[in-house]
């Protein structure tokens, strides 16, 4: 499962880099949903585009695009929803 999250926080670079913009142009709440579930997209975009020769290595491992990009939808959305409960809880 380690090679799952070099996946992951090389999606989550792209995402944190699409999140910034986000927070820059309409503030915190909306950077924090759009990274939680646009920027999943936009990761997986990004990261194809520029390291797409990885996924072979990926699917030799066993993994599929479709799991890589369900699982880190996943863990990026219940850590969004936890950071933006925590936000809500604590304003």
């Amino acid at each position: 499962m380690t090679i799952f999250w070099k996946y992951y926080f090389d999606c989550t670079f792209f995402n944190l880099l699409f999140g910034i913009v986000v927070y820059l142009l309409s503030g915190f709440v909306w950077a924090l949903i759009l990274c939680a579930t646009l920027g999943n997209l936009v990761g997986f975009l990004c990261f194809g585009y520029l390291k797409g020769e990885q996924y072979s290595l990926y699917f030799n491992l066993g993994y599929t695009k479709r799991f890589l990009f369900l699982t880190m939808s996943l863990v990026n959305g219940v850590a969004g929803a936890t950071a933006l409960l925590l936000y809500l809880i604590l304003s």
